[in-house]
């Protein structure tokens, strides 16, 4: 087996079932001191962020191996961070980490009260194991209590050069303005990407090698762990933290002159998505608000003129057409 085989998908048992990496929404109730001199609603958002991580990730490929106990917790330790593979660990409740009252927990799965078995890619092992002032909960490998694992036996960027292709591509059409460009480069990779997940779509023999639902699941926790990393560091620059982030995106009550978005022009970087001037009716509902429906209901009251938008992004990205 090699790189352009179809992707040996593990026989797991018992939950979580969809994809084994998912992408998180999540909202908050905003404090006083996040309202305090407030006149802006802000959306960040990684700039083609699937297409960044699916050229920078090393993916695995070949036949895995089924690990079991010591050996499992063992093959997760290497050189440059955890083996391509799956893993079953306990992500820890909560509330026993020093984490940040006003940011959603590390991991999707992860529950505030009581210790949770699950599954997750190497690139999820990694997140943990960082820093909280990067995003992580400063595990050791043993913290998780590693009992099961598929490791690949190879990995590389497998996908670089595809990726290469089309950030040329987007690089062209962002350099002349050309918008209908850039956005059908925008729906092969994010479409691509979704329907990796999906046997069905691959039936015919010689495009079997496109199901790959590991390497999707790997590039969803790379973008969610990036996008963590981020807002760590903007509440220590800025001191300021999110009230919502859906995939990629994350929104900000900011004031006039504040600026969160990364200088760079790389892609995965936070560029601004939407930008709006809070109105006293806007302010007041935020203000107001008791839950996190009356929240996601300002901040779409907002934002109405980008909804159709976002929808059509979110349905690129799992695939639904």
């Amino acid at each position: 087996m090699c790189a352009s085989d179809p992707g040996w998908f593990t026989p797991l048992d018992g939950p979580p079932r969809g994809d084994l990496e998912p992408a998180v929404g999540w909202t908050r109730v905003p404090d006083a001191q996040d309202l305090e001199g407030a006149d802006r609603l802000v959306s960040i958002d990684q700039r083609a962020a699937y297409l960044a991580s699916a050229g920078m990730l090393e993916l695995g490929h070949g036949q895995p191996k089924h690990l079991t106990g010591g050996k499992a917790a063992a093959a997760a330790v290497g050189d440059k961070g955890t083996p391509f593979g799956l893993w079953r660990i306990t992500l820890p409740p909560g509330q026993t980490l020093s984490l940040p009252e006003k940011l959603l927990l590390p991991h999707p799965h992860m529950l505030a009260d009581q210790p949770v078995q699950t599954w997750v890619t190497s690139v999820s092992i990694d997140g943990l194991c960082a820093p909280v002032a990067d995003g992580g909960i400063g595990a050791d490998l043993d913290d998780l209590d590693i009992t099961e694992a598929w490791v690949y036996p190879q990995q590389g960027r497998v996908l670089d050069k595809w990726a290469k292709i089309l950030r040329e591509a987007r690089k062209s059409a962002v350099d002349t303005r050309d918008a209908a460009m850039k956005g059908f480069i925008g729906s092969c990779y994010k479409g691509y990407i979704g329907r990796m997940v999906n046997p069905d779509m691959w039936t015919a023999k010689q495009m079997q090698h496109h199901h790959q639902p590991l390497w999707r699941a790997a590039i969803i926790a790379h973008c969610r762990w990036r996008g963590r990393r981020v807002a760590m560091r903007i509440a220590r620059e800025h001191h300021r933290w999110p009230v919502r982030t859906v995939t990629d995106s994350w929104v900000y009550l900011l004031s006039g002159g504040e600026d969160i978005s990364d200088p760079s022009q790389a892609l995965g970087k936070m560029t601004v998505e939407k930008d709006v001037i809070l109105t006293d009716t806007l302010l007041s509902d935020f203000t107001s608000a008791e839950d996190v429906h009356e929240v996601n209901l300002a901040i779409k009251a907002a934002f109405t003129d980008n909804d159709d938008d976002d929808e059509h992004d979110a349905n690129e990205e799992n695939g639904v057409f």
